[in-house]
């Protein structure tokens, strides 16, 4: 930058680097310097360079935006507002399913192990689709 102060990319590539290391005033800083060096008349490809810069100087000031708790609840009870309310079922009572809604079926039938592989000494099952582990067992 100090090479040559007119040049906008040494400021450019600063402000990623302070981006990306969490100084977020200095990323904004240094990318409005670097916008204010390419000027009115930009090319295609450095309007496309202002464009990544006002992206990431919202992005630094979304991420160093720093307020009171008070101002966080506000903000988050305004958020929770205007999300969709939880709509309950028709059904009057409580559906159960023990096991799925599979009918249930042993897996250890001794004919079972002589159809498929009677010479074997071991057997592995691969329970694919069981959806939730502590439905598995190891023994």
């Amino acid at each position: 930058m100090k090479a040559d102060p007119s040049d906008p990319v040494p400021p450019r590539s600063l402000s990623a680097g302070y981006y990306e290391l969490g100084v977020y005033t200095k990323c904004v800083s240094t990318a409005e310097e670097s916008i204010a060096m390419l000027g009115e008349s930009l090319s295609t490809e450095n309007q496309a360079q202002v464009e990544k810069l006002k992206a990431r100087i919202a992005k630094a000031k979304v991420h160093s935006f720093k307020t009171s708790a008070v101002d966080r609840k506000k903000a988050r009870t305004k958020i929770f507002e205007r999300l969709p309310r939880y709509k309950p079922s028709m059904f009057r009572t409580t559906e159960y399913f023990t096991v799925g809604h599979d009918t249930v079926s042993s897996i250890f039938e001794a004919d079972m192990f002589q159809t498929f592989a009677p010479e074997a000494k071991e057997i592995a099952f691969f329970l694919g689709g069981v959806g939730d582990a502590r439905n598995c067992s190891s023994t």
